[in-house]
C-alpha cells in the first residue's frame, strides 16, 4: 500500500504549482507523509494508524467542501467527480469487509481506493485552478447546488448505510 499511496504525490504536486491551491498542497503532503508512516510499518492498534485515520477524514472533508464550491467553475465535471466520489467510497468499504473476513485480496480493493482518492483530488484541483469567485453565472449556481445536494445524498447514504454514525468510521 505504500506504493498505492505514493499516487498522492501527484495532486500534492499539482497544487504546489498554483499559489491558489498551496494550503491544499500542504494538506495533501502531510496526508501522503502520515499515510507512509502507517503503511510502512502497519500495525492495527497504533500511533500512526490514528494520525492516518484522522487526517485522512481531514483532508477528504477539506477536499469536499472546497470541491464543492471549485466545481463553480466547472460544473461539468460534476459528472465525473460524483461517481469518483461513490467509487472511492464502496472501493473503500469494499476493502474494509474483505479485511473483516481475513481476505489477502483486500489490499487491492485498498488500492483502488487510493487511486480514486488520488484522481479525485486531482479533479478538485483541476477546478480550483479555474475557479474565480465572483464570476459565476446563476446557472452555474444551480448546477453547483444540485451537484452539491448529489453528492451529500451519496455520501450521506453511504455513511449511514454502512456505519450509522460518522463518528464510528475507520480506515484500514
Amino acid at each position: 500500500l505504500l506504493s498505492s499511496t505514493t499516487l498522492f504525490l501527484i495532486p500534492t504536486l499539482y497544487a504546489f504549482m498554483d499559489p491558489q491551491l498551496f494550503y491544499h498542497g500542504i494538506v495533501s503532503i502531510f496526508t501522503t507523509l502520515i499515510s507512509w508512516n502507517h503503511w510502512r510499518d502497519y500495525q492495527n492498534k497504533s500511533f500512526a494508524r490514528s494520525l492516518d485515520l484522522f487526517f485522512s477524514k481531514l483532508s477528504f472533508v477539506i477536499y469536499f467542501i472546497t470541491g464543492s464550491a471549485f466545481f463553480l467553475s466547472k460544473p461539468s465535471f460534476l459528472f465525473l467527480a460524483v461517481p469518483s466520489t461513490y467509487f472511492m467510497l464502496q472501493s473503500y468499504k469494499y476493502s474494509i469487509n474483505m479485511y473483516k473476513i481475513d481476505d489477502p485480496k483486500w489490499v487491492y480493493a485498498h488500492m483502488m481506493f487510493h487511486a480514486f482518492v488520488a484522481y479525485t483530488q486531482f479533479l478538485v484541483l483541476f477546478c480550483g485552478k479555474n475557479y474565480v469567485f465572483g464570476t459565476v453565472s446563476a446557472t452555474s449556481i444551480i448546477k453547483k447546488e444540485v451537484g452539491l445536494l448529489v453528492s451529500f445524498l451519496i455520501v450521506k447514504n453511504y455513511y449511514y448505510t454502512n456505519y450509522h454514525t460518522i463518528s464510528s468510521l475507520s480506515l484500514i
